[in-house]
């Protein structure tokens, strides 16, 4: 018999009982990992989303401080992450500067520092973020009166002006003062045109990010 002869019991490749324990192997695998990602990146999607907006808390800080201390504005309430020319209610139009993007111009532009990434995995029909809104200004900061003040101001009244950095002292300390959340069905009146748009929960499960006037972001149980 030759060198490399294979006896009559030698065989190649797999039974079928063989394959069907390495498939049901890496089910049980593909089980234990599939978890492990999804919390890996749930994590990584909160901490971009912090991350962000503490970018729209310092570009709002340097745009006071080219403005006297007065914060932008008259602005809508939805922050957009997209802004051209002809968007002076929009907050990128006035921020787009200071976080690194053009002036707007007749082309339109999305600002990713605008846009929370879980936002954009869980909102509805999703193709493009021209339009979308993934974060949501204070609508109020006298919340023991009847009164409504706005800090950005209101785009349907021009009497009601942004605030600046110093007026904010009359309802509380910066650092207690929300500037700024994540937004979703549940914190946003259904009447606005751009509810449709927005995801059922809070993108972040059990907590929404909130921005502070003094520029730190806290996870807020919804």
């Amino acid at each position: 018999m030759g060198l490399f002869a294979h006896s009559p019991r030698e065989r190649c490749g797999f039974t079928l009982i063989e394959l069907l324990v390495i498939v049901g192997l890496l089910m049980l695998l593909a089980g234990l990992l599939i978890p492990v990602f999804q919390q890996v990146r749930h994590k990584s999607q909160l901490a971009q989303c912090r991350t962000n907006l503490k970018q729209i808390g310092s570009a709002t800080t340097l745009f006071a401080d080219d403005h006297a201390g007065r914060l932008p504005g008259s602005v809508e309430l939805g922050v957009s992450a997209s802004y051209d020319i002809t968007s002076r209610n929009e907050l990128a139009w006035y921020l787009a500067p200071y976080l690194g993007y053009p002036a707007p111009a007749k082309y339109t532009t999305v600002a990713k520092p605008l846009i929370c990434p879980a936002y954009v995995l869980r909102a509805p029909n999703m193709i493009s973020m021209i339009g979308r809104r993934s974060y949501l200004l204070t609508a109020n900061l006298a919340t023991n009166s009847a009164e409504v003040v706005r800090p950005f101001g209101d785009p349907l009244n021009p009497a009601d002006h942004p605030l600046t950095l110093a007026m904010l002292s009359a309802f509380g300390s910066p650092g207690q003062l929300g500037a700024a959340t994540d937004v979703d069905k549940g914190n946003v009146d259904p009447k606005v045109s751009w509810w449709a748009d927005l995801p059922y929960q809070p993108v972040h499960g059990p907590v929404r990010n909130q921005l502070y006037f003094d520029g730190h972001v806290e996870m807020k149980p919804w």
